[in-house]
């Protein structure tokens, strides 16, 4: 179904605020719980405190980045059921629309969340630098991107798992292959913007909404 705009606006938007609040308490409430869990680990895991430039890089690329895979991997999952599906595209609301929706909150809490960790490690006397935060953004949106395009082509939440993780753990053979998509580059001394793998991130962001779309 197509946005219907022949409703008057207030109620528009009033209904469309329904369908998100619900979809963000159903779906998104659980992963920011565990993704939370995540965080504070970190800092039990390796030890944040005085590292230089690359120690510092290590636990963003190898632990923190891996959030896109849980933000973002799985965002299609709730349509898997038949019955929710139903629900959801009985609105008056295209569902690509309810993805983007999505997509666009998810990424800002990954901006929130990174912006607010880097931070505590800069106050932990961490060499920390804006390249930091964009590495690991980027290699975050290009792992939760690959597993939506993943959960998109095979319409099974598995692969949204298991394809950017056989990705992830590809990189610790080094960048012989990988080269400009090493996600570990930063801790390997390299601080160069991640263009390819930012670009390539939000590429299969974009092309997962399509196929979804074309493939109801």
């Amino acid at each position: 179904m197509e946005l219907d705009y022949s409703e008057s606006t207030p109620e528009f938007f009033k209904r469309l605020f329904i369908i998100l609040r619900i979809d963000f308490n159903n779906t998104f409430l659980k992963k920011c719980f565990i993704s939370i869990i995540s965080i504070f680990l970190t800092p039990v895991l390796f030890g944040i405190s005085n590292l230089d430039k690359e120690a510092s890089a290590i636990p963003l690329e190898m632990f923190v980045s891996l959030m896109g895979i849980l933000i973002l991997a799985n965002l299609f999952d709730s349509e898997q059921d038949k019955e929710i599906y139903e629900l959801i595209s009985s609105k008056p609301f295209e569902l690509y629309f309810i993805y983007i929706i999505r997509v666009i909150y998810s990424i800002i809490y990954l901006i929130i969340v990174f912006g607010l960790f880097l931070y505590y490690m800069k106050f932990r006397n961490c060499d920390i630098s804006l390249v930091h935060f964009t590495g690991t953004l980027s290699n975050a949106l290009f792992l939760g991107g690959l597993g939506m395009f993943s959960s998109a082509i095979t319409n099974n939440f598995i692969f949204s798992y298991m394809i950017p993780l056989m990705y992830y753990l590809l990189n610790f053979s080094g960048n012989k292959f990988l080269k400009s998509f090493f996600l570990f580059s930063m801790s390997n001394g390299d601080f160069k913007f991640k263009l390819p793998i930012l670009i390539s991130g939000i590429l299969l962001i974009i092309l997962a909404i399509i196929i979804k779309k074309n493939n109801k």
